[in-house]
């Protein structure tokens, strides 16, 4: 397992293997051709845990990928630009936050928050009421991240919808803002019909560290569902340990 060893070790070992070896990554990119798409994600994994110091390598052949006809690749490869970065990543990304499939959009505007690429503001505003639940949730989560605290308003919508998985994505969004203010909306949720819903509600609780909100969910933990009772039990075990 490469990503378990040293960061500063796997630098060395795929400095030395890009830098000695110059047709690595032509043969690798024949490999990858004739490897189904599973495992293709796999070996690119490896090549970017060992490629920090020769990323722009490793670059050029991620970017063919996403352009890759197949959604769900584009969509995984999408995935692996955060690991790259640099400049020629966030001009990708733009791109990619345009793309018709709603997964690599979504994965996009993800990445493109992780990086901080302040640029995507304009970009992705409008997108915070699309109609795709993880498209939405992750530009309201970009955007409150790079400083637009406003478009929390357009979680309580969410939080508002018919659809259950327009909430729950709404939910965990929350849970990535990761900000006390918004515990007063993570209490409605609890009162979900939902059980999903409920369980991303706790799970919330817990990664926000209110030891207050215990009290909360003390009401779960002889539920029926069992998701919500493990979940719930989770919690207030987690603050019982916290206090001791």
């Amino acid at each position: 397992q490469l990503s378990s060893l040293p960061e500063d070790i796997r630098n060395q070992l795929g400095e030395a293997l890009l830098k000695t070896d110059s047709s690595f990554i032509e043969e690798m990119e024949k490999k990858l051709a004739r490897t189904e798409p599973k495992i293709k994600m796999q070996i690119l994994k490896m090549l970017v845990h060992l490629s920090k110091g020769e990323s722009k390598k490793v670059l050029n052949l991620l970017l063919k990928f996403a352009k890759d006809p197949d959604a769900q690749i584009r969509a995984d490869f999408t995935k692996l630009l955060g690991l790259v970065g640099g400049k020629e990543v966030s001009d990708v990304l733009v791109n990619l936050i345009n793309d018709d499939n709603a997964r690599v959009r979504a994965n996009a505007i993800e990445v493109a928050a992780a990086l901080n690429l302040k640029e995507i503001g304009n970009l992705v505003l409008p997108m915070t009421s699309h109609a795709n639940n993880r498209v939405r949730a992750n530009a309201i989560i970009a955007l409150y991240k790079l400083g637009n605290t406003n478009v929390i308003v357009g979680l309580s919508e969410m939080l508002r919808s018919a659809d259950k998985w327009m909430r729950a994505s709404a939910t965990y969004a929350l849970g990535e803002i990761n900000d006390k203010r918004i515990l007063p909306l993570l209490n409605n949720v609890l009162n979900d019909s939902d059980p999903d819903v409920v369980v991303n509600a706790i799970r919330v609780l817990k990664k926000i560290g209110d030891i207050n909100s215990t009290a909360l969910v003390f009401k779960f933990l002889n539920h029926e569902n069992k998701k919500i009772r493990t979940e719930a039990t989770n919690l207030v075990n987690h603050f019982r340990k916290a206090i001791i």
